[in-house]
């Protein structure tokens, strides 16, 4: 009668010591509805892969070296490394509860043996895929102007009608991650401008070298003419100020230009605090009951503090290169917090500037972090100031989100103020606005009403 009274079928049949496969046995054979974990054992695979793609992803690409070395086609390589073919086996829906890491592994194992070509007796070992893919991007942002550099002048000294214009950094690094040739080791000067001419990307009377004098160059680059900073690569220079648009970052300006958005993100990832990476991922801060006060306009007078990083519409560069200095702070925050790298966790548009040769993000998701860990599933909204507003807008799609969860789900808004200045940087997590009566704690700012209608 006891267990009559309880809703919980697994606690039933443990009680019993009937296993599940035996009850849906009887439950199939007498025509009534059988169990079903498929939902539950989703999201136990997805928490468990999420941890460990990162060295399945490095057996993968181990067992391709010799493909790679052979100038072979890549293609078997990148079918197999993003692990979408790896999926559970159906049979567990119906005859396990919960799926151990133990079982999960020896799942994968099976699945590697069957897909992976034989592995090599000469093989020796290979620098770690991320250090890898890490090396492959700096030296490509390295070499990419430069190269831009040389085209310009061999086409101007060639009046070239149809000038060739090399694509951003982040383009081309995502095109050689397709054919996967970030993963090994990094391309020489004269392999990348083989490739880049083989994809377009280089004139075709153009010597395939990067030496001046192989190209008829004089030995030293012209001066550019005066306000001329699209050759810039970042850093600051005499003066004290970096070329073109720029960012303060922990005192010094570092470029906001495409191509060294990537060196800006991985800057602001390693330098943060112990006392910012301890900050609880899952813990929010309780907000104060907030009392609206009148709002001024701005004609009236000034405000000490803007909102989450106001510039100007014109200002594209710097506004780009603070959300993604949040962003890549809450990667490197969460990686510290449960260990999944933000190769898998970062979902943003933002992602294609922050992680080496990725594909692009959706901003339409409504969040730019997704953590898998168990049972549960917890999205992270960033919003990143260069002060301490305590201001921010949601937009369309993290309304959305925020508002529509589902019951294994958590919405978090993750506030980096300061996010330029590691001495006062604060990662703040706060509570879904929509999680609770009254917003939460938060102050409604202002509101916008969009309508639409039809005449006749």
């Amino acid at each position: 009668m006891r267990l009559l009274e309880d809703d919980d079928r697994e606690r039933q049949l443990s009680a019993m010591s009937v296993p599940l496969a035996d009850a849906n046995r009887a439950w199939r054979a007498l025509g009534l509805p059988e169990i079903d974990n498929r939902d539950r054992h989703e999201r136990q695979f997805a928490a468990w892969l999420q941890r460990n793609r990162p060295a399945l992803a490095e057996r993968i690409r181990d067992a391709y070296r010799d493909v790679h070395r052979s100038g072979r086609s890549l293609a078997g390589y990148v079918k197999l490394r993003d692990l979408s073919l790896l999926t559970p086996d159906p049979a567990w829906h119906t005859t396990l509860w919960h799926l151990s890491d133990e079982l999960l592994q020896a799942h994968a194992d099976t699945w590697l043996m069957k897909q992976l070509p034989a592995p090599s007796s000469t093989s020796r070992p290979q620098r770690p895929l991320a250090e890898a893919r890490e090396a492959s991007s700096t030296a490509v942002h390295k070499q990419v102007p430069r190269l831009r550099q040389l085209v310009e002048e061999w086409e101007r000294l060639h009046s070239a009608s149809r000038p060739t214009v090399l694509p951003p950094a982040q383009d081309i690094l995502r095109e050689l991650d397709v054919d996967g040739l970030l993963d090994f080791e990094v391309l020489s000067v004269k392999a990348l401008i083989a490739w880049l001419r083989a994809r377009g990307h280089w004139p075709q009377a153009m010597p395939l070298s990067d030496r001046r004098a192989d190209l008829g160059l004089a030995a030293t680059r012209p001066p550019e003419p005066a306000g001329n900073t699209g050759g810039a690569t970042g850093g600051s220079r005499s003066g004290g100020s970096a070329p073109g648009p720029h960012v303060m970052l922990n005192g010094r300006p570092v470029s906001a230009l495409p191509d060294d958005l990537a060196a800006l993100a991985r800057e602001v990832a390693a330098d943060l605090t112990p006392e910012q990476r301890a900050t609880s991922a899952t813990s929010t801060t309780a907000l104060a009951p907030r009392i609206p006060q009148p709002r001024t306009s701005s004609s009236s007078g000034t405000r000490s503090h803007s909102g989450s990083y106001q510039v100007p519409a014109s200002d594209q560069d710097r506004t780009l290169a603070v959300g993604l200095a949040g962003e890549a702070a809450v990667g490197a925050w969460l990686q510290e917090q449960f260990g999944v790298e933000p190769q898998d966790s970062w979902k943003s548009g933002l992602r294609v500037h922050g992680l080496a040769g990725a594909q692009p993000g959706d901003d339409r998701l409504g969040y730019d972090f997704l953590i898998h860990e168990g049972d549960a599933t917890y999205l992270y909204e960033v919003k990143a100031s260069t002060g301490d507003s305590g201001e921010i807008i949601l937009g369309e799609s993290e309304v959305r989100r925020a508002s529509r969860l589902q019951p294994d789900e958590t919405y978090f808004i993750v506030y980096v103020s300061h996010v330029l200045d590691r001495d006062r940087r604060n990662i703040i997590v706060l509570p879904n606005p929509f999680g609770a009566p009254d917003l939460a704690g938060y102050e409604l700012v202002s509101t916008q009403l969009r309508l639409r209608f039809n005449l006749g």
